[in-house]
């Protein structure tokens, strides 16, 4: 869900956004109900015939909203989901789960926490009162806190060989340095064993608001998700969290790995999510810098866009363009990744960088390449699974977008002037991970 795109999946089930992903989905059903309980939770449900439930309950959290002394809570939270509630233990939950074919997960990111379940729709009214009560009647012990900390650790000790996921995090932190956006979706190091259950019912207690929570379910009765809401999240609070907004700035972070390769995003500041215009276009202009990279099997990026072009021109060895958009509700960033072998690095990330800036300024595409850059972002604002809706809808009413239906129109009316007027910022930020040695610095650029 938030969404990022971006061709690496990332690692543990965590989410850099919830709202920019490359599967966001468009309606599969015009059945939508919206209800909103009489403390602010909203509840939305859409109909199928598949014979599968898929629901998800989305709550403000996420590193964003952690302080110097809860840092990592976030992360402890997901790996912390379904113990014990108000009435059930883990064991019970996790039994029968597994008795009724019940998949539960949960994902966090820097402004979200999400916990989510598919399970048969005979089962469907059942597994809504237990996700629902995970999330508003929780009932986490002191103890169960520490237990978490080897496999934060293990989680961390992953992630830490996963080069594209860091590269993730360092683009945030250098673009967004000193503010809530800098701070990464994982847990630090430093802090494994530091926090203790008070802190982490705290954190639930002010983060997890009735306003800006989102219950939706795909396949399960309008009037038994609201009946499951309003008996498990009436007592959550009714004051919404605030948090300070996140300023770009100009950088640049170089990280040397022991990889071969170099992995470098270059990115630059665009509008938050607040109008439908400036979203649309920063899924066009993702399309524009690389989108997912050849849609063709064993096909050059080159044929995808003019940064692919220009990187295959530079070099003969394999290498991988992809373009970005990660979207916030007070800033956000749009980019090209560029993965190639550390040799040719150099001249690829020049070659990428000079495509990159042709692209921004509007002189780089024609009208015919801005018309694809618009289709591929309409198709992929297309449903493919049931899992798809439940993201859209969770993303459209938690972050409070238009419908996928009003983003398509949009995307379809907007002019190249309307696209490139969404960058906030002329300047850049690079991150780089890998054998470096031969990136430029954003100076050389």
């Amino acid at each position: 869900f938030f969404f990022f795109f971006f061709f690496i999946m990332y690692a543990l089930r965590t989410s850099t956004r919830l709202a920019v992903r490359a599967n966001v989905a468009r309606s599969m059903s015009t059945n939508v109900e919206v209800s909103t309980l009489s403390n602010g939770v909203k509840v939305v449900t859409a109909g199928s015939n598949s014979g599968i439930t898929s629901l998800a309950v989305t709550v403000t959290g996420g590193s964003m909203y952690e302080t110097s002394s809860n840092a990592g809570v976030s992360h402890y939270l997901r790996n912390l989901a379904f113990q014990s509630t108000s009435s059930r233990t883990a064991v019970r939950i996790a039994r029968e789960g597994e008795n009724t074919g019940t998949q539960y997960s949960a994902e966090s990111g820097r402004d979200f926490i999400q916990y989510k379940a598919q399970t048969l729709s005979a089962h469907a009214d059942y597994v809504a009162d237990v996700l629902t009560e995970v999330v508003g009647a929780s009932n986490l012990e002191d103890w169960e806190v520490p237990k978490q900390n080897e496999r934060v650790a293990q989680d961390l000790a992953i992630i830490s060989q996963n080069d594209e996921a860091n590269l993730v995090d360092d683009l945030h932190t250098t673009s967004f340095w000193g503010s809530p956006l800098a701070r990464s979706p994982n847990c630090l190091p430093c802090k494994i064993g530091g926090l203790t259950g008070e802190d982490v019912r705290t954190f639930q207690a002010t983060q997890f608001a009735a306003p800006t929570t989102v219950v939706v379910g795909v396949g399960i009765s309008h009037d038994a998700l609201v009946a499951a809401a309003n008996k498990n999240l009436g007592s959550l609070t009714t004051t919404a969290p605030s948090v300070a907004n996140s300023s770009f700035c100009s950088s640049e972070s170089f990280v040397p790995t022991s990889s071969s390769n170099a992995s470098v995003m270059l990115g630059v500041s665009t509008n938050d999510l607040s109008s439908p215009k400036d979203y649309a276009a920063s899924l066009v202009l993702r399309q524009l810098l690389g989108g997912n990279g050849s849609s063709v099997k064993w096909a050059s990026d080159a044929c995808v866009s003019k940064v692919g072009a220009a990187v295959a021109a530079a070099v003969s060895s394999p290498f991988k363009v992809s373009g970005f958009a990660s979207l916030y509700k007070s800033n956000g960033l749009v980019g090209t990744h560029i993965s190639v072998s550390g040799a040719d690095a150099a001249q690829a990330v020049t070659a990428g960088a000079k495509a990159f800036e042709e692209v921004v300024s509007g002189l780089g595409f024609s009208d015919d390449e801005f018309e694809g850059a618009k289709q591929r972002a309409m198709f992929e604002l297309t449903c493919e699974s049931q899992d798809d809706l439940v993201s859209a809808l969770s993303s459209q009413y938690f972050y409070g977008l238009a419908s996928n239906d009003e983003l398509v129109a949009t995307i379809k009316s907007l002019s190249k002037d309307q696209c490139l007027s969404t960058f906030k910022s002329k300047g850049r930020a690079l991150a780089a991970r890998g054998n470096i040695d031969g990136v430029p610095r954003l100076s050389q650029l």
